[in-house]
């Protein structure tokens, strides 16, 4: 069991988990996991941002999201996770309150923030 960071887009929070089970990180981002960002912490260990493979694509229906650092626009939940040099799960050693500045919370209630995101989608 490692540690991981859960971003709560509905709930607007950003904390610490250990339960990281595939079927776990499933639930958490509310079905199959896509990676959308990889970077590395100041020590070189890899860390992958998380989230639906259809955070992307996907139009509300869930009126919450965020980006990390200008990563779009990601509909839902996210986890970031890490590993090691051998590519085995490791603990996430991203300070908490650091990352945590840096995640954007998305009002996707609003039509007219909606009507400003490129979806990708031929209207």
């Amino acid at each position: 069991m490692s540690r991981i960071i859960f971003i709560n887009a509905k709930a607007r929070t950003v904390t610490i988990e250990t339960n990281t089970g595939l079927e776990y990180l499933q639930g958490l981002v509310g079905g199959f996991i896509e990676s959308v960002a990889n970077f590395r912490d100041p020590n070189g260990r890899r860390h992958m941002l998380l989230v639906n493979e259809e955070a992307r694509v996907q139009k509300p229906p869930m009126p919450y999201g965020f980006n990390v650092n200008g990563n779009g626009v990601l509909i839902g939940n996210g986890v970031i996770v890490a590993t090691d040099e051998d590519g085995e799960r490791a603990d996430v050693t991203l300070p908490l309150e650091a990352f945590a500045k840096q995640v954007h919370w998305l009002d996707l209630t609003s039509v007219s923030y909606l009507n400003k995101i490129n979806w990708g989608f031929k209207q």
